[in-house]
């Protein structure tokens, strides 16, 4: 496991082959080729264009970082991580992370900010969506 910049702390990250999982103290994101679990959320809704298909989920609070980070990767710009793409950007208003994930997953890529969190995958995709107390898990076929 290793730990990447966010905010004045990090995001533990843990990746595999066909997992990928991001968590900081009141936030959990996980990837795997057919299924998005996310802890932390209030609310989620899809919309479409042309070609794409985006989901946006918005966090019940704010992303807070951990205190402790193992094995630091500051990303400044692009990093790549084993078969991932990492673009981190920090704004006077807020941070972000664009990852692209490699291609056994049924997304092009996610967009994390502090407070939502973006999914883009192809038109012809279908999504489901199951809430328990608490998390979203989202189903893509």
């Amino acid at each position: 496991m290793v730990s990447i910049t966010w905010s004045d702390g990090c995001l533990s990250l843990k990746i595999s082959y066909d997992l990928f999982k991001i968590k900081g103290y009141n936030f959990e994101l996980e990837l795997r080729p057919r299924t998005i679990i996310l802890k932390n959320y209030s609310r989620y809704r899809v919309g479409t264009d042309q070609r794409r298909k985006y989901v946006y989920v918005y966090f019940d609070e704010k992303i807070k970082p951990l205190d402790k980070c193992d094995q630091f990767l500051e990303i400044k710009g692009v990093r790549y991580i084993d078969s991932y793409e990492f673009r981190y950007t920090r704004t006077f208003y807020d941070e972000y992370y664009t990852i692209v994930v490699p291609g056994i997953f049924y997304i092009e890529y996610i967009i994390l900010s502090s407070t939502k969190l973006g999914i883009v995958l192809s038109k012809k995709r279908e999504v489901y969506f199951e809430e328990t107390s608490e998390y979203l898990i989202i189903y893509i076929v």
